[in-house]
């Protein structure tokens, strides 16, 4: 009859720990999306608000770099890694433009991050 205690008494106690567990899991999820560039950013809302890539920032950079004639002599300009922030109230992608000659970054280029506008 013992026996049949501690086997009752293990189960139920496997039981509530399952169960615990369950809960445990369940309340712990979190609302979160990946950007292009593997970077999570955490979201409590329900805006349903789509950014543009890290790399298609990157290629619009060439464009609006390119369109103001940018050049130093024989030195390649190249965009770096975009990073996502906010200027002026506006979520942008800041995309540096890099001097391949000096191997220093001579400039950021602002992308809005909704419309691919370049913002000034």
């Amino acid at each position: 009859m013992k026996i049949i205690q501690q086997w009752i008494v293990v189960i139920f106690i496997i039981t509530i720990l399952i169960a615990v567990s369950g809960c445990i899991i369940s309340n712990t999820t979190q609302n979160e999306s990946v950007n292009a560039t593997g970077t999570n950013i955490n979201s409590n809302s329900n805006n349903s608000t789509n950014y543009i890539s890290a790399s298609k920032a990157k290629e619009l950079a060439v464009k609006y770099n390119n369109q103001a004639g940018a050049s130093i002599g024989s030195a390649k300009l190249t965009p770096e890694t975009p990073k996502l922030s906010t200027y002026q109230g506006i979520k942008v992608w800041i995309v540096p433009i890099y001097n391949s000659e000096a191997k220093s970054a001579l400039y950021s280029i602002y992308i809005n991050a909704q419309d691919g506008s370049r913002v000034s």
